[in-house]
Parts: C-alpha cells; structure tokens; sequence
C-alpha cells in the first residue's frame, strides 16, 4: 500500500487523486475482481482521460460485500414488546455490501508538480438498512527529478458521516505521506522503492 507517490494510474482514483494526472497519454482503464476469504467479494474498475489543456478527468467504482451471512435475530414475541420490535427482517440471512462511486480530477500545475481532488459517493447496506455518505480526497504529488525521485501526500475521507439508526460512524479520516525512487533504470527494466507512512484519525499511525 506504498501507493502515494506512483502516478499515472487510473487505479490511484481509489488512492491519491493526483496520481491519476496523465501526459503522453490519453486514456486509460482499469478492472481488478477478487474473490478473497470467507467469500468477500471485491470489486474495482475505473476509466481516466487526458483533456489536453485542461487535466485528466476520471470515474471509478468499487464493491465490497459478503452474502448469506446466517441471521442471529431478536425477535419479540410477547405482545407488549411487539412494538419495540426494531428487527422487522424476518429472513434467515442477511447480505452486507459496500458501494463508492468516485469522480476525479488532476492535472500537472507545471512540469513538476501534480494535484488532484476526487469526490466519492459511498452506499453501505446491511441486511434491510442502508446508509450513505459523500467525501472527498486529496493529493500531491512533486517530482524531485534524482533517479525519479518524489514525494507526495494525501488526505482521504474528509467528508460526512454513515448514521445506523442512532449511532454515528465516522468514514476512516487517514492522512499520508510518501516517498519512491528508483535507482536502477534501463531501456526496458526499472526497479522502484516507496515508503509511505499513514496516520488514521481513530489509531496510531
């Protein structure tokens, strides 16, 4: 997850918003599909284009979710509880599913410098609730030019909040910082190292 300072990527939708910002390019596309433990299902696919003199604009969307996830339900039966009954699903299982559509811009501010902003929609459903939420990210990025050296930062989900019936849940307000090099490039062969160091808003960094 090193990812803060790798540019020309349409999958950095999902990461940092600058490093989506093509040049030579005019278009690119990404699809990634995993099915991973315990039946969780990932998803991602994002499309970016270079306007020429104006940036590179682009849209992605991600799904996670797993289903069939047997229900442990409190059902009421005595009549006077009947109306705190909140549980009205009386299915025997239950699907939990996460859903962010993001729009992203980014562009060279000089030959040096890239910045992007990508605003996210994001839709969570368990079971028959469902909550929504809309965020923002941002990024940098800046060439140093020494063996392709650069740094970079981004700021995620600064945004609202998903709220279950009374209980709020913050989205995972994360900021981070990053660095790459590659010190060894030919013709057809490079080898790149990154650092990043991140810093979530509910846990030490």
């Amino acid at each position: 997850s090193a990812v803060t300072t790798l540019g020309g990527d349409a999958n950095q939708i999902f990461w940092n918003p600058a490093g989506t910002a093509l040049q030579d390019e005019r278009f690119q596309a990404a699809f990634s599909y995993n099915k991973w433990i315990a039946d969780l299902k990932h998803n991602a696919a994002a499309i970016t284009y270079n306007m020429p003199g104006v940036g590179t604009i682009g849209i992605g969307f991600i799904s996670f979710g797993v289903s069939d996830i047997p229900a442990d339900r409190d059902i009421y039966t005595a009549p006077d509880l009947i109306p705190f009954q909140i549980d009205q699903n009386p299915a025997a299982t239950y699907d939990y599913k996460d859903i962010a559509l993001a729009f992203n811009f980014s562009r060279y501010f000089f030959e040096k410098l890239t910045l992007g902003v990508t605003a996210k929609y994001v839709h969570q459903k368990i079971d028959d609730q469902s909550v929504k939420a809309i965020a923002f990210d941002f990024g940098s990025i800046y060439k140093i030019g020494i063996a392709d050296w650069q740094i970079g930062a981004r700021f995620q989900n600064l945004g609202s909040d998903f709220k279950y019936y009374d209980i709020t849940y913050n989205l995972p307000l994360t900021f981070s910082i990053g660095s790459s090099v590659k010190p060894y490039k030919d013709d057809n062969h490079s080898v790149l190292l990154a650092v990043d160091g991140v810093k979530g808003q509910d846990g030490p960094q």
